[in-house]
């Protein structure tokens, strides 16, 4: 079973049972070329990246909520981070934080 039926829309019971990392940056808030901006996504989701991001966080919660099932979501804010991947890796580390996050901390063998 997929987690996105064949129109595209997300199935939040089975999503919300996945573990789920929300990373955002705290200065994604430009709209770039890259940003869907027609007015029906605006309004739906956000006019920013970061506000989309605690959209969907709000939504998902919130169906949890309504049909009474735990969510394993951890968002985190990485302040002065934009929308580059990259250097996110390279000056906030965000490469350690999905591993810590998928695999915890592992201690070196000696």
């Amino acid at each position: 079973d997929k987690l996105i039926d064949s129109n595209l829309s997300l199935r939040f019971d089975e999503t919300i049972s996945v573990p789920t990392l929300l990373l955002s940056g705290g200065d994604d808030i430009y709209r770039d070329a890259g940003l869907n901006k027609t007015g029906k996504i605006d309004r739906l989701q956000g006019m920013t990246r970061l506000e989309r991001a605690f959209n969907w966080e709000k939504k998902m919660r919130s169906h949890a909520d309504r049909i009474n099932q735990p969510i394993l979501l951890e968002h985190k804010v990485i302040p002065h981070a934009g929308h580059n991947f990259i250097e996110n890796v390279r000056h906030y580390s965000v490469d350690q934080l999905i591993e810590n996050f998928m695999f915890g901390r592992v201690e070196e063998i000696e």
